[in-house]
């Protein structure tokens, strides 16, 4: 409109701006046409001049108003249209509140110049020339009137749409309809575009007010705000309003009541009493009654609120709270909508205590004024509580009913599926179950995402809809198979409903004639209507045997005579209202002329409006404006436990009907709707390719897969694993478990596999690719060979499900209190971590399933965020106990890794047997030598990554400090120090021993782990390093040695021995020297913490500690935890330590190969045995445990865990020992003793 305006002067722009107004306002009904378009417009046309020759007849003035009652509900919808795209090019501006986003101001409707813009719109109605504009913005206010033609033309097209409001309200009133309200509360920023067109208007008018300023100023200020100004609009009509919404109670009250319509039948096309026995038409009237239900809601909500007088009728209270109390918003237009109790306690409840203060005041009569006044006290209590039970109750109410529609709707299918017959006789229960589904399905989503404040507390309470509902999946599945059946036997329903009217004709005739209607003395009026419709009726063709479909017949004369007949019965000015007429023939035993003409009314439109009945109540297009909702619903519940595959064509169907949402007043709308449904149906499409079993027999036909390009289909279906791969790793709250990501990864690949076969295409080389891509951590050339772009990253599945266990397990960042439990071989959580407890998650069973999806060689990743901490972490340092913390997470880092690695030795072992035996025999035979030969370390690493070598842990920080670099100095010879000083650390105040869980509760038993594995770790390559300096300074001479490289390994062994008990020794000095009553309870954790360390290292005998801290205090300790355990350990007399044997076996460490395979018999020889305690007990439960892996089986024989001292350790000793007689112990006072020297508190 701007555009063509271009070319003429200002003055001439504006000329003929008010010369299109006035001629606008002069035109009447004419001036619609841009609303009504081409079609409607010509038959408006054609209408007047129709309807021209005969105006002065009243039945031609009744249809005349009935035409123009059809045509501005188009109107309505334009112009409602225009103010919806208006709020959108404005970005929803917040007109009460004065709130202006930035693209407010950028659309280009209003000049940018916020302050004078909002100033005018606080201001309105006050005229701009008594704002003292230019002291608010001189300089934008200078700007404005230099381009005040620019801004004219821009605002123009939103005045001329104000123009036509005002109009419309004028003619709507006349015609009694309350469309004006559907209209006026979109409130877009009216005020400001009327003051400011003004203002730029007079700027160049020489300071005058455009013609219709004053009428509009009036017209907007009437309706702020909204609602009041249709009170007053609709307060001369409103007794009229609410007699209708009094005779719609009926049917209100049966469509809320569930149990009535599933026990009587009014959906079903059975017998409600008689199952067995079928009817032609289950309540006819009350069918075709609740096919409307959805208007009638509408009407109450809308009617009640714009006249609120009209509740206190003695029956309104309970029509508007069976309405009110399952109900939340009111939807205005498309997507708008109001929170409907927030404007009825604004706008009603005022109304109601008015009139309550009025009746209490006595100014009507006694009788009358009680009757009021309880009945306002009524009302008012009924508005104050049916907020909070419409929070509380309205989602249990719509469930119930979706469940009862989904059950009646799916009994409807099969049974019209299976009786075609009986569809055309059920048409209209088929049109009130349609409207039922379509309503609720709406209402679903229109109470999605909306938060409403309780009526008596200030806080925003959200509305809880389960978007895990399957019940929408089957609506809509429901309402299409209906809708197809209906297209399907479209020409029966035709037949039966022409040969319906045409007996309908003779029913009619007899009733006319009957006593009471020649009693009642018709008018001429009167009986020339009767006696059209019942030729009407007598010229419609009878189907004999002849193509129905053939058949062209149009009723709308039919329609609009009856229609003329009710306009005139139900006036206040004719003689014969309605009552009349059906008392008049109701005493014949059959239906009434009312009842037969209602029928025939209906009936006619099943025979040239039948499409049209059918969008109407099947149609779901408004659900465009819903339609991420409908997305997100898809996902949550296609894939679920009720998800069923069969339903995906109803999803995809319902984007056919999104272009019908499309104005043709906004041209562009077309465009940008078509644009989301093909967006919507490729989302769907996504999902579908994701995880439905049913695909192929959805797409299984001449247009599907085989009409597709096989390469493009290939990539189509490899992108989407790829995407599915990564998308399903996390739910909307956290990480998926492992089990359930293998299943729908498996799923998944079914599918394709499916795919594959029935399109006769190799896709398993591709998925094979991905996965490779998407979960190893290396080159993947080194494993498969295939093109691949060469700076493409690798592993990224895996690094997402590593970094989730690295951030929430091993740092537990979420604050869940993740534990480490040895004897259950897990981590536990004291909450959930994301949407699990650690337990479900780090389990040996999921952490399978996590290795049969990844495979051990993607594992790699776990460290790959490593480096990248380091330094972050370095600076964290500041004290003793950061630095302790940081130990402890490396610690549950090793014992997550060993964890990993049991799970991969499991799973190589169920699918590879072959060459997990082939590994596990050839570990035990590698050579141990100094330094170790490329091929050698390789092997021994693929042993350790299964858990086949002996030592794992030390085996792990060998592999990442040679991989890194570390240990490259001297300075890590006072390791032991370090470690030892922690013994000082404050972490020792919070620490208890876990008998439950074999740990303790702040999981230093991690701690334990991670000093022994790195200590063993930074001496081997320390060490090992050195030699292999000194061997190239040497010049390869090693003097007389027969292996070298052995006896290097030895020493190495020894050193390592060496370390660790210079650190026992260190750490007992430091508790005793610490030792006093004040901190008994610390020094017990420290003491259980070293003997912990000794029992699981390998290069430590486990008496070790014992020759630092007596035996005896040691024992009296682990009984303490023990005695309050079903299985308290045996006391012993003397300890173990005392045996020259065992000294002796204890001496050289030659004599145990921790890098290897160690033999039961080697470690009986020892003086190593098995023990009872729980951790040992849960091992012998587990046959994986030790079936399976070699190191437990070895840990098993020589780890005892606390409760080793006991009578089995003693009797071994004796029968190792040579002198066991040498004498009693030398603390025999604590032999007998329950506390010991210590006592825990």
């Amino acid at each position: 409109m701007a555009k063509s305006r271009s070319h003429f002067p200002s003055e001439d722009v504006l000329t003929s701006a008010q010369a299109a107004v006035r001629s606008r306002e002069r035109e009447g009904p004419a001036r619609w046409t841009e609303y009504l378009g081409p079609e409607l417009g010509s038959r408006n046309k054609n209408g007047d001049e129709s309807t021209t020759p005969q105006s002065s007849s009243g039945s031609s003035l009744k249809g005349f108003n009935m035409q123009w009652v059809y045509q501005l509900t188009h109107v309505a919808e334009g112009l409602m249209s225009k103010l919806y795209w208006l709020n959108q090019i404005l970005d929803y501006p917040d007109s009460v509140g004065h709130g202006y986003s930035e693209a407010f101001w950028k659309a280009g409707v209003f000049p940018n110049h916020p302050k004078i813009g909002v100033l005018l719109d606080k201001k309105f109605p006050e005229h701009h020339s008594k704002l003292q504009l230019e002291r608010v913005d001189k300089f934008a206010l200078d700007s404005m009137c230099d381009s005040a033609e620019l801004h004219l033309q821009s605002l123009e097209p939103w005045i001329q749409l104000l123009l036509d409001l005002l109009a419309f309200r004028e003619q709507a009133l006349r015609l009694i309809l309350d469309l004006s309200s559907t209209v006026i509360t979109l409130l877009v920023p009216r005020k400001m575009i009327l003051q400011m067109y003004n203002l730029l208007y007079s700027m160049t008018r020489n300071d005058r007010d455009c013609d219709f300023y004053h009428r509009l100023t009036q017209f907007v200020d009437s309706y702020d705000p909204p609602l009041k100004g249709l009170h007053e609009d609709l307060n001369f009509v409103s007794p009229r309003i609410g007699e209708v919404l009094e005779a719609v109670g009926p049917i209100i009250f049966l469509s809320t009541d569930t149990r009535k319509l599933r026990n009587e039948g009014f959906l079903s096309p059975f017998h409600p009493r008689y199952p067995d026995i079928l009817t032609n038409s289950a309540h006819p009237m009350r069918a075709q009654d609740l096919a409307n239900v959805t208007s009638y809601r509408e009407w109450v909500l809308f009617g009640y609120l714009v006249c609120p007088d009209e509740l206190l009728r003695v029956t309104s209270i309970d029509i508007a709270l069976v309405v009110l109390k399952e109900n939340l918003v009111l939807a205005i237009f498309r997507d708008e909508y109001i929170l409907l109790h927030e404007e009825y306690q604004l706008y009603v409840l005022p109304r109601i205590l008015e009139s309550k203060k009025m009746a209490k005041s006595g100014r009507t009569k006694q009788k009358e004024a009680d009757l009021e006044y309880s009945v306002a006290k009524q009302v008012e209590k009924m508005i104050s509580e049916v907020h909070e039970q419409a929070l509380n109750s309205c989602d249990a109410i719509h469930r119930e009913r979706r469940i009862l529609l989904k059950q009646e709707i799916g009994r409807m299918v099969l049974f019209f599926t299976d009786q075609p017959s009986l569809l055309a006789p059920n048409i209209q229960m088929v049109f009130s179950a349609l409207a039922f589904a379509q309503s609720e399905v709406l209402w679903y989503f229109q109470h999605v995402g909306v938060a409403s404040s309780r009526s008596k507390a200030a806080r925003v309470m959200p509305v809880e809809i389960d978007p895990n509902d399957p019940t929408i999946g089957f609506l809509l599945d429901g309402m299409d198979h209906l809708c197809c059946l209906a297209r399907k036997y479209i020409a029966a329903i035709r037949g039966y409903a022409l040969s319906y009217l045409s007996s309908s004709a003779g029913r009619i005739r007899f009733l006319m004639g009957t006593p009471g209607m020649v009693a009642l003395d018709l008018d001429a009026t009167l009986k020339g209507l009767f006696h059209r419709i019942v030729q009407h009726l007598e010229n419609i063709p009878k189907p004999q045997g002849e193509n129905i479909s053939a058949i062209t017949c149009d009723l709308s004369e039919l329609r609009k005579d009856w229609l003329s007949v009710l306009m005139i019965v139900t006036s206040a000015r004719s003689s014969i209202n309605i009552r009349h007429l059906e008392k008049a023939t109701i005493s014949t035993g059959k239906e009434g002329l009312l009842s037969e003409g209602n029928a025939a009314y209906n009936w006619s439109r099943c025979v040239d409006e039948l499409e049209t009945q059918l969008s109407k109540h099947g149609s779901l297009k408004k659900l465009y404006f819903y339609h991420q909702h409908l997305t997100t619903v898809f996902r949550n519940t296609m894939f679920g436990p009720e998800g069923r595959p069969q339903h995906c064509c109803a999803w995809l169907g319902v984007a056919s009907t999104f272009p019908e949402c499309a104005s043709a007043v906004i041209p562009e709308e077309l465009t940008k709707i078509g644009r989301d449904a093909v967006l919507y149906v490729e989302s769907l499409i996504e999902s579908i390719m994701g995880g439905l079993e049913g695909l192929i027999n959805i797409l299984d036909s001449e247009g599907g897969f085989g009409s597709l390009e096989t390469q493009y289909m290939r990539e189509c279906i490899l992108g989407n694993f790829k995407r599915r791969l990564l998308t399903v790793l996390k739910t909307d709250t956290d990480l998926q478990r492992p089990s359930v990501l293998e299943s729908l990864i498996h799923r998944h690949t079914s599918i394709i596999h499916l795919a594959e076969q029935h399109v006769s295409m190799d896709l398993t080389q591709g998925i094979r690719e991905i996965l490779l891509t998407e979960t190893y951590a290396g080159p993947v050339s080194s494993l498969q060979l295939f093109e691949k772009p060469v700076e493409q990253l690798t592993g990224s599945a895996t690094e997402a499900v590593c970094s989730w266990y690295i951030e929430n397990i091993i740092k537990d960042v979420s604050g869940a209190g993740i534990l480490f439990t040895p004897i259950h071989g897990c981590f536990k959580s004291t909450r959930p971590v994301g949407g699990y407890f650690a337990e479900s998650v780090t389990d040996l069973k999921e952490l399978k399933a996590f290795v049969s999806l990844f495979g051990s060689y993607g594992l790699g990743v776990c460290n790959s965020g490593d480096r990248i901490d380091t330094e972050a972490n370095i600076k964290q340092i500041v004290d003793m106990d950061t630095m302790v913390k940081f130990c402890i997470q490396a610690g549950q880092a090793i014992a997550f890794d060993s964890l990993l690695a049991e799970a991969s030795g499991v799973v190589l072992e169920e699918g590879a047997p072959l060459i997990y035996s082939l590994l596990a025999g050839s570990a035990k035979h590698l050579p141990s030598e100094i330094p170790e030969k490329k091929e050698i370390r390789r092997m021994r690493r693929v042993a350790n990554s299964v858990n086949i070598v002996g030592d794992h842990d030390s085996g792990w920080i060998i592999s990442i400090l040679e991989d890194i670099g570390g240990a490259s100095d001297g300075s890590w010879s006072l390791l032991p120090y370090l470690f030892a000083a922690f013994m000082t650390s404050t972490i020792w105040d919070t620490t208890t021993f876990n008998v439950g869980t074999g740990g303790f509760s702040n999981n230093v038993h991690c701690l334990a782990r991670c000093i022994c594995a790195v200590i063993v770790g930074i001496e081997f390559v320390r060490l090992e390093r050195e030699y292999e300096q000194n061997q190239s300074l040497s010049n390869g001479h090693v003097g007389e040695m027969l292996n070298p490289a052995a006896q290097n390994y030895l020493s190495i062994e020894a050193n390592i021995k060496s370390v660790i008990q210079l650190f026992i020794k260190f750490c007992a000095a430091i508790i005793l020297d610490t030792w006093s009553d004040s901190n008994r309870p610390h020094l017990v954790a420290k003491l259980i913490f070293l003997d912990q360390i000794c029992e699981m290292s390998p290069y430590l005998p486990r008496s070790t500690l014992e020759s630092h801290i007596p035996y005896a205090i040691l024992r009296s300790l682990y009984n303490q935890y023990y005695s309050k355990s079903s299985t308290p350990p045996a006391l012993l007399s003397a300890s173990p330590h005392h045996s020259p044997a065992m000294s002796l076996a204890h001496a050289s460490p030659s004599m145990r190969q921790p890098r290897s395979d160690a033999s039961h018999s080697s470690a009986h020889d020892l003086g190593y045995f098995k023990g009872t305690s729980a951790h040992d007990q849960d091992h012998n439960d587990s046959d994986i445990f030790h079936a399976r892996n070699t190191d437990h089986r070895n840990r098993n024989v020589r780890r005892s865990g606390p409760l080793d001292y006991s009578l089995s350790r003693k009797t071994k000793f004796v029968e190792g020992s040579a002198s066991a007689s040498t004498g009693p112990s030398p603390l025999p006072r604590f032999a007998v003793s329950r506390s010991g020297p210590i006592s825990y508190k």
